[in-house]
């Protein structure tokens, strides 16, 4: 419920329904579950009003131990993102809600990763941001993707207040695209 009202508040979103949480016993379990096959390079996901998450351990089977409220908290705004935009939020801009939700410090690897990519020209535009994601290309450009998004969405809130992001939502539900909100 606190997590509820931290995310509602910041994007003054109220869920027409409740919001499933599935916990699965391993990280096979959770693979399968979001994408059919028993492998996925990541532990949590939100697709809508459904949460699905492997249980946070080590040992055969399971990723890591994770901070569990920061991940509920980072999905639970895909989960506001994807209701707000009637599903039409780029994959950048949710993770980098997403991220800011997390409400912890960015870390100093993610700052030198920043800083790197910034210095050897190797930030992405709009549409590289996206297909990094999915299908990356070098082995840091999911983390980058992740790092300049959300360097991208504080900036915003920098720059053009709290707002900004909930009036490019709103154009997003609205149907339009990127270029014409940015």
């Amino acid at each position: 419920e606190q997590i509820h009202k931290v995310v509602g508040d910041a994007f003054h979103f109220v869920p027409k329904q409740k919001t499933l949480i599935e916990l699965m016993p391993d990280h096979p379990w959770f693979a399968v579950r979001i994408t059919g096959e028993p492998n996925v390079y990541t532990f949590a996901a939100s697709t809508g009003p459904v949460i699905a998450l492997e249980a946070p351990r080590t040992g055969k089977n399971h990723t890591n131990i994770f901070d569990w409220i920061r991940v509920i908290r980072h999905e639970y705004t895909h989960t506001a993102n994807l209701a707000i935009t009637n599903n039409r939020i780029p994959h950048w801009f949710t993770e980098a809600a997403a991220v800011h939700m997390e409400l912890a410090p960015r870390a100093f690897n993610t700052c030198r990763l920043l800083q790197t990519s910034l210095d050897n020209g190797d930030l992405f535009d709009l549409e590289q941001i996206n297909v990094a994601f999915v299908r990356p290309k070098r082995p840091n450009d999911r983390a980058l993707a992740y790092a300049q998004g959300n360097w991208m969405y504080d900036y915003m809130l920098e720059r053009w207040g709290d707002q900004a992001p909930l009036d490019m939502m709103a154009g997003y539900a609205r149907g339009e695209r990127e270029g014409s909100l940015i």
